[in-house]
């Protein structure tokens, strides 16, 4: 129902109410100052506060905000008082009503200014009051809410910016991700990408699974999921994610869907069902025009390595071939080249692979994949007379 449900009664007080001026903002305080506060879960400090917001029907031309608070948020709807006290009900999934975050006197201006100082804790302490009791609300679409879910975005960024991680991590647990816009749901998936990175998979999988991607759920959320499970990948937590990326390859709207195929194939190589791998990679058609072209050709070389018997050279042209038809933009090209250089180390063309190690340094120096090329380089005037002519020998093969 479009119309917040009101008797008659409250019909009369909530226009006598729309037509009162906004009252005015409170006077300017004083900035929280940084103290030594733990990190740990806030949501118990501010269990007992409940929001006040600005709210306004759209669909009444010229109509004015209201102050309301929230009373309930139980269930399918939203119950607010007015200054009058009288009730208004709103649906959670309302299209006609847009709301306004209240801001507590001049926090949140103290929390911008901090913030752009990178004065993280400040920010932190500045938001804070506001932004637990913002939770309930994060079920309102970004169109209904757009100030106070990019709060929300804004309050979380901050927090692992401050690398208060463990505060970070509760919130996000407190928030209705499953229903939350998909606002909140990027963010909450940063910081989970962020948990993955300090090696707390387990975590970041439970916020991927609380956010319960379907055939619905936007391509940004679907994007921001994937590069949660790339962190968890490189941690090297494999069966975790490849649980995930099962059920991601499985959805029939998923713009990532043969990426998510694709890495649950790189994840079985790694968890050691090689047999499972190739019968899954032999089922995958792909032209070489498509992005993930060369992330195939990556696995089809993976393969190639860790057979019984390896073949460095077969598995070299596989991942040559994604090089030459890949795009040095896609997230697993820093990976494909470094495979590639160990290929030429392995069959001793070590001019090869020491260009090939130097170009990913020169591409992705904040990749990981940078210093571990930059660690297999090899001296070549350093080589045994001996080593060098075989060197030689095995580049005059290629």
């Amino acid at each position: 129902m479009a119309m917040p449900v009101l008797s008659a009664q409250e019909n009369s007080a909530a226009a006598q109410s729309a037509e009162t001026p906004a009252p005015a903002a409170p006077a300017a305080t004083a900035p929280v100052a940084a103290k030594d506060k733990p990190d740990r879960s806030y949501s118990a400090d501010f269990v007992d506060q409940k929001a006040s917001l600005y709210m306004v029907d759209t669909t009444v031309k010229g109509a004015k905000e209201v102050l309301v608070t929230l009373k309930n948020a139980d269930g399918a709807d939203f119950v607010f008082t007015d200054a009058n006290g009288s009730e208004l009900t709103v649906p959670k999934k309302t299209k006609t009503y847009k709301f306004r975050v209240k801001a507590d006197g001049e926090s949140l201006k103290f929390a911008r200014d901090a913030a752009n100082s990178e004065d993280w804790d400040v920010a932190v302490d500045n938001m804070r009051k506001t932004a637990y009791t913002l939770v309930p609300f994060t079920v309102l679409s970004d169109s209904a809410f757009p100030d106070g879910n990019a709060m929300v975005e804004f309050f979380l960024s901050s927090l692992v910016s401050a690398n208060r991680l463990k505060e970070a991590e509760a919130y996000v647990m407190s928030l209705p991700l499953q229903s939350a816009s998909d606002t909140v749901k990027v963010a909450a998936l940063s910081v989970a990408e962020t948990l993955a990175a300090k090696k707390n998979t387990a975590k970041a999988a439970e916020i991927i699974e609380r956010v319960r991607i379907n055939s619905s759920t936007s391509a940004d959320v679907i994007a921001q999921a994937m590069a949660v499970l790339d962190q968890i990948r490189t941690a090297g937590d494999f069966k975790r994610c490849s649980l995930i990326y099962s059920r991601l390859s499985a959805l029939p709207e998923n713009p990532m869907k043969n990426q998510a195929a694709l890495w649950g194939v790189f994840c079985d190589i790694a968890t050691g069902n090689k047999l499972s791998a190739a019968d899954r990679l032999a089922a995958i058609k792909m032209d070489r025009g498509e992005a993930e072209f060369s992330l195939l050709q990556m696995i089809k070389g993976d393969l190639k390595i860790q057979d019984k018997k390896p073949d460095p050279k077969a598995a070299l042209e596989l991942y040559s071939e994604g090089v030459v038809f890949g795009s040095l933009s896609s997230s697993w090209m820093p990976e494909l080249l470094y495979k590639t250089a160990m290929a030429y180390k392995q069959i001793k063309n070590f001019e090869a692979s020491n260009e090939i190690f130097k170009q990913i340094e020169t591409l992705y120096p904040d990749n990981s994949f940078a210093s571990l090329g930059k660690k297999e380089i090899v001296d070549i005037k350093k080589l045994a007379p001996q080593e060098e002519d075989e060197a030689e020998d095995e580049g005059d093969e290629d």
